[in-house]
């Protein structure tokens, strides 16, 4: 099958694109108009500050979108279609960053953004959570080598009881954030399983023990973010109440998610290439938008322009930026990496001279 020309599932969910996108838009939001310190944008801190919950929001799309692609593929086809999806954006985007802040960049942190090393520093901080994501690809990989793919509701278990636990001792602790518990699925395991969850939801109904699991995972997503909400407090707040903001954002892109699955939406086709097209732009536009844009903004601040005319502006950019690795730069890549790959699982299979 041509790498562009992915099998379609039965159901095409527009509007996980749309929820995907805006997610995107809230950590480009906060990076830029919370995190950043060349230019002062407390005026927004409201609305920004609670943007990195947008990442919690990808964890459980990939557990919802991975566990409906994997159902009946096989694991080769499974690895492929990951590889195909997954590589050539950070290849690409890894590149250009590393282009852009040359000659200031690090050669170590681009090797290990180009191969995804589970520990950083890399290119971009954001690099991070495609270490997490690459364990539960391979997580679900093992499950469908070993042909258990009918007992990923156990899978959604596990991955909820070891997060479960794990956020009841990161209450009482001060480590609970670092490489080894990310790449070990124990704080973000729950947000896959919630994904997983959504997913089971749409393809039968949940057994009675499934729905208090599917429960159980929430309460412990509401948990890694109020523990990880808390180190993001507007400055000049001093109470716990704003913590509702990153909770309650969550809780609707859930819901969304869960509408979504069971009656997917239906547009018309020029909006769908709209959408579909947004939801293209996100992966590149996630990785491309910290180090370049506020890079940006501190470029044009410097020379006089407005600072929230040098936000916009960067906004455009990296969004223009991202729109050309996903229509053209990033299809290229993925039919050499598809030819390659090809080519060398034929001259595997052929018969030795």
């Amino acid at each position: 099958m041509h790498p562009n020309r992915p099998k379609q599932p039965t159901h095409y969910y527009y509007a996980i694109d749309i929820i995907r996108f805006l997610s995107a838009l809230s950590v480009v939001g906060f990076h830029y108009a919370y995190v950043n310190q060349v230019a002062d944008f407390q005026l927004v801190w409201p609305l920004t500050w609670f943007g990195w919950v947008g990442v919690e929001v990808f964890f459980v799309i990939s557990g919802f979108v991975i566990a409906n692609s994997a159902n009946g593929s096989s694991p080769l086809q499974f690895l492929k279609g990951r590889a195909l999806r997954l590589l050539p954006a950070p290849w690409l985007c890894a590149t250009i960053t590393f282009a852009l802040l040359a000659p200031n960049a690090e050669i170590l942190p681009y090797l290990r953004s180009l191969v995804l090393l589970p520990k950083g520093p890399w290119i971009s901080p954001v690099y991070w959570t495609l270490a997490v994501e690459i364990v539960f690809y391979a997580v679900i990989f093992i499950v469908l080598s070993i042909n258990r793919f009918q007992y990923i509701n156990r899978l959604a278990l596990l991955l909820t009881m070891g997060s479960g636990i794990y956020m009841v001792a990161a209450g009482f602790q001060d480590w609970y954030i670092s490489d080894h518990m990310n790449v070990l699925l124990l704080r973000h395991g729950c947000f896959f399983a919630t994904g997983i969850w959504l997913w089971l939801s749409t393809t039968r109904q949940l057994a009675t023990w499934e729905y208090l699991t599917a429960l159980t995972a929430i309460a412990a997503c509401i948990t890694e973010i109020c523990l990880r909400g808390a180190e993001f407090l507007p400055r000049q707040v001093l109470t716990y109440y704003w913590i509702a903001a990153p909770v309650a954002t969550w809780l609707v892109a859930v819901l969304c998610i869960a509408i979504t699955g069971r009656a997917p939406l239906s547009i018309p086709p020029r909006v769908a290439t709209v959408v579909r097209h947004l939801g293209l732009i996100t992966y590149p536009l996630y990785l491309v938008h910290d180090e370049i844009g506020r890079r940006a903004i501190q470029a044009l601040t410097m020379i006089g322009i407005d600072k929230w005319l040098s936000l916009t502006l960067a906004l455009l950019m990296v969004i223009v930026l991202s729109w050309l690795v996903s229509a053209y730069w990033e299809p290229a890549v993925r039919r050499a990496f598809y030819s390659a790959s090809e080519w060398l699982m034929t001259r595997r299979a052929a018969p030795a001279p």
